[in-house]
This record gives C-alpha cells, sequence and structure tokens, in this order.
C-alpha cells in the first residue's frame, strides 16, 4: 500500500509491507504458543527463519539453514534474507485474504514509524538527572540516619531479613496480612505491608515510612539516574546531542500493545518523588 509519512507532507509517501508483521497478522498466537524455555533463550518466532520453516517456504528447519548462512558474506546473507522475505511475503498473501486494505495499510504505516522513531532517539538532559542525582543522594543518606535512630541500632535498610527483624522483632509490630487470605507466619516488609503497619500504627514508630520513602528514592537512582542506559548513551554521544534510543516492539504481543525496550520507557516510576527540592 501507499502509506502516508509520519512528517505529513503530502508529497513523501513510504511503501512498506514488512513480511514479520504479515505473519504476525497472519497468526498473533505464535508467540504465545512457544514454551517458556525457548523464551528464555532468547527464541524470537516473528524472526525470518522460523517464520519459513513455520509457513511452510522451507521445508529444512530453520536452524540448519542458518548455521550456513552464517558463513556467507555480508552482501551475501544481505542478498538472500530480501529473496527468502519476497517468498514469505507471496505465502503470506494468501493467508491475509479476510485483511482489510486499512488494516494492513495502518500496521504496515506503524512498522515504519517505529523503525523511524528508533532511529531518531529521544532528548534527555544529563545535567537535569545530575542536580537531582545530588538531592537524592543526600535525602538518602539523611533518611538512613533517621532509619537507625527509629530502629536504635544500624541495619540494612534494603535487606528484608533485616527489615524484618527490627520491625516485628525489636519493635512488635504484629505482622499484616492480605484480605481474604488466612493469617500466616510470613512477615512481608512489602510496600503493602508498610503502608499497613504505618496505617495501624500511626504513632508507634517513624520507621515504615522512612523504608518506604527510601526504597522510592532508591529506585530513582537506580532505573533513572545509574541506569546502563544513561551511562551507555554519556560514553556515545561525543559532540553530539544526548540521545537514546528505545527499541519499539510491534509483535511481542496477540493483542498488538507496543512495547519497549532498552530502556523501557512505560516503566516509569509511579511514584510522586519528593527530595527536598527534586522536581519529580
Amino acid at each position: 500500500g501507499r502509506l502516508r509519512s509520519v512528517t505529513g507532507a503530502d508529497e513523501e509517501k513510504v511503501a512498506v509491507a514488512d513480511p514479520q508483521v504479515m505473519a504476525w497478522m497472519a497468526n498473533p498466537e505464535i508467540l504465545s504458543s512457544q514454551s517458556n524455555e525457548r523464551r528464555r533463550k532468547g527464541f524470537d518466532p516473528y524472526d525470518l527463519f522460523p517464520l519459513l520453516h513455520h509457513f511452510g517456504v522451507l521445508k529444512r528447519e530453520g536452524g540448519e539453514l542458518e548455521e550456513e548462512v552464517r558463513d556467507l558474506d555480508c552482501i551475501s546473507r544481505m542478498r538472500l534474507g530480501l529473496c527468502l522475505s519476497v517468498k514469505l511475503l507471496h505465502a503470506l498473501q494468501a493467508d491475509l485474504g479476510w485483511v482489510s486494505p486499512q488494516a494492513f495499510d495502518r500496521e504496515m504505516w506503524t512498522a515504519w514509524l517505529l523503525a523511524k522513531m528508533h532511529h531518531t532517539g529521544i532528548c534527555f538532559d544529563t545535567a537535569y538527572l545530575e542536580k537531582d542525582a545530588a538531592k537524592v543522594k543526600e535525602r538518602l543518606e539523611y533518611l538512613q540516619q533517621e532509619a537507625r535512630r527509629a530502629a536504635g541500632e544500624d541495619f540494612d535498610i534494603l535487606s528484608h531479613p533485616q527489615t524484618s527483624a527490627v520491625l516485628y522483632d525489636k519493635l512488635g509490630y504484629e505482622p499484616p496480612y492480605r484480605h481474604g487470605k488466612a493469617k500466616t507466619d510470613h512477615r512481608r516488609v512489602d510496600e503493602d505491608a508498610l503502608l499497613t503497619l504505618e496505617k495501624e500504627n500511626p504513632r508507634k514508630s517513624p520507621l515504615p515510612q522512612i523504608i518506604l520513602e527510601f526504597r522510592k528514592l532508591s529506585q530513582v537512582l537506580s532505573k533513572w539516574v545509574n541506569a546502563p542506559w544513561v551511562t551507555e548513551a554519556v560514553r556515545d554521544r561525543g559532540t553530539k546531542e544526548l540521545r537514546i534510543h528505545p527499541t519499539w516492539h510491534q509483535l511481542a504481543t496477540a493483542t498488538g500493545r507496543v512495547s519497549c525496550s532498552s530502556p523501557n520507557l512505560q516503566a516509569v516510576t509511579k511514584y510522586q518523588v519528593d527530595a527536598h527540592g527534586m522536581e519529580s
């Protein structure tokens, strides 16, 4: 199909017919039908060679052909990949007769758009991160001191066993239990448990609230300040504008929900962070 460019310019058109997207449209359940073990090994059923085997384009196992392809030079691999993609495309056309041209064009346009988003990248300000990182670290040091004062001893505030011992053994809290479930001896220190302890014992100790805030701010450092993708972007920037280039996944779910990785921008913390002067 003829697809309009994301730029909105009428004269700029792009024609896309991605056989991998077509395979997903023909059978979006291929991914969910794969075993968890194959997923853990990084197997992608929407890669070219598994698709060629799945739709009967190749009679040989895709893995055998891949071994031979690795011995080819770059140009030969590219030529073979294009030829096999065309064969797959022709094989899929019969399976997509029920798909409307509008739906087909929309999915193909999405594939092109996501590729352009990955190539363009997203700007972010490391100076802003570094400024807030200093405030977060200062607040974490203060909270660590307050936790020691509330507990009456030194302990690792991020250690669940040590936190559990301080709350339930030393301070005498009663372990909360989830609504609708039987009471157990399991001494939880997850977020729901700490919120329950704080709500049911508002005057007992400030420690549950201190631990909750400490965890939130620690996540800010690990996920958004000291994260590997931030370090990598800074290292590779050179003199250019600092950008990250997330990978957008169009075929990751049977429902068509787009996901993101490296980094996962959809996993932005749900917490509103306030580190005494830090913008959240």
